[in-house]
């Protein structure tokens, strides 16, 4: 056996080892988002595909559709399923983000380097035991990644055609992308037709016109389907909870003051009838007592919205201030909790679930110990990555592919700052990103050290 082989068997074994104590750890209580996802899940696999009897305005609908098609194949064995499924979708995303890393340095050695990294990555590895859209995402959104590289090499039709699809349905499994496609179609599409054959307008056209039908395509539908069911179409809508947390809770949040205008006493109100103390800033609490105080969901985000732009229009350096500081943190910020691990529930709703509290006592440990809950190894990452993708930028053969990338991380954590505390979970899915870019640099730095040594013997 080869020096590969021998490295691909120790690592590949790892690997198995951590998905088996992973997967008997139990599955995670269905409550709060995964619950609401393991409804839309029901609802679909019982013909309610467009989820009219669950408006909800800020969700997508793929992963239900995903939950929904794992219930009605497996019956009362669908959560097991689901695991199972979802460590499958992990375990692929590993091994194609070694595909990418092999790809970009042209060693297979590098495959090895990725895929071995990505066994450190223990914590994401975990939340394929939820039922949360991080998993399925992060395996869609790799896969974009490797057709995007293979686009930047060479770009060709049925590679635009991949990518889009893949982009589209990402969108439709996790919204947070959705304004991705106008970056991306200005740093790759137009960018990448100086390399099409010939140079040809009518190409470039047919590409450029191709990539924007196939979003509309996959997109389209549910714009309808919220047209339909809020009498405005929409891809997704900020939830009150986001907008409240990020200008009015204290933290990384503005904690703006209350603004000094005729909706704030709407609010005040609104409180007054159901004894709320305005002192208590947690989003969801105030969603809760303005539920009491009898008013609808469309008033509840409407009143919310007025609060927090009056809010904003009075403090705007407290907003962006704060709004930087949650843009740093996405990349400083550490694993401090977890989704917990169930047991005997009303919630996982006749079930089959499953635990081994020997494979507990031995991978506890393991994420108490995981390097991603230290702030100086997430800062220290983050400058390696910073590092590679300048040396990606200054190579010719991997700039286009870079400049996707830089997009792709500006992007995310703009959106994420923008709209959320800073969390490890939002994070989470540009991991296999990370571990390219970090291969990619090592590569790099090795190749040097190499080329100098031999210059000086």
């Amino acid at each position: 056996m080869g020096r590969f082989w021998f490295l691909l068997l120790v690592i590949s074994s790892v690997d198995l080892l951590r998905h088996i104590l992973t997967i008997f750890q139990g599955p995670v209580t269905l409550e709060l988002d995964a619950f609401e996802y393991w409804t839309m899940g029901k609802l679909a696999s019982h013909g309610d595909i467009w989820l009219q009897r669950m408006p909800i305005p800020y969700r997508t609908p793929a992963y239900g559709w995903f939950i929904g098609s794992i219930q009605y194949a497996f019956g009362s064995y669908g959560l097991l399923a689901l695991v199972l499924v979802q460590h499958l979708c992990f375990y692929l995303t590993s091994l194609v983000t070694g595909v990418i890393g092999s790809s970009l340095t042209g060693s297979r050695y590098a495959f090895l380097a990725a895929y071995g990294l990505s066994i450190f990555c223990v914590t994401r590895c975990w939340y394929a035991n939820t039922v949360l859209s991080e998993t399925l995402f992060t395996f869609l959104f790799v896969l974009f990644l490797w057709i995007l590289l293979n686009y930047c090499n060479r770009p060709t039709l049925h590679r635009l055609v991949g990518l889009s699809i893949l982009l589209a349905f990402s969108i439709l499994v996790r919204p947070v992308p959705q304004l991705l496609i106008v970056p991306l179609f200005l740093g790759l599409v137009l960018h990448g037709f100086s390399k099409i054959e010939h140079h040809s307008l009518q190409q470039s056209l047919l590409h450029a016109t191709l990539f924007i039908l196939i979003q509309m395509a996959f997109l389209g539908p549910w714009y309808l389907r919220n047209q339909h069911q809020f009498g405005e179409s929409f891809l997704t809508r900020l939830p009150a909870v986001n907008k409240w947390e990020v200008c009015f809770q204290d933290g990384s949040c503005a904690n703006l003051p209350y603004p000094k205008h005729v909706v704030t006493k709407r609010l005040f109100e609104a409180w007054e009838r159901v004894g709320y103390d305005p002192k208590n800033r947690y989003c969801y609490d105030v969603t809760a007592s303005l539920d009491r105080a009898g008013m609808s969901k469309d008033e509840i985000d409407q009143l919310v919205d007025e609060v927090c732009f009056a809010a904003v229009a009075e403090n705007p350096s407290l907003f962006m201030t704060a709004a930087v500081r949650r843009a740093i943190n996405f990349w400083r910020c550490v694993v401090n909790d977890y989704p917990a691990f169930g047991g005997p529930s009303p919630f996982y709703d006749g079930q089959f679930t499953w635990t081994l509290s020997k494979a507990k006592r031995l991978y506890e440990p393991v994420l108490s110990k995981t390097l991603s809950r230290y702030v100086r190894w997430n800062e220290f990452i983050t400058l390696m990555i910073g590092m590679s993708l300048i040396g990606m930028v200054a190579s010719r053969d991997t700039r286009t592919f870079a400049i996707c990338l830089i997009t792709t991380f500006a992007y995310f954590t703009a959106v994420t700052a923008a709209v959320e505390i800073e969390n490890y979970r939002y994070r989470m899915v540009l991991e296999p990103a990370f571990i390219v870019c970090i291969v990619v640099g090592l590569h790099s730095a090795i190749a040097k050290v190499n080329q100098y040594f031999r210059a000086t013997t």
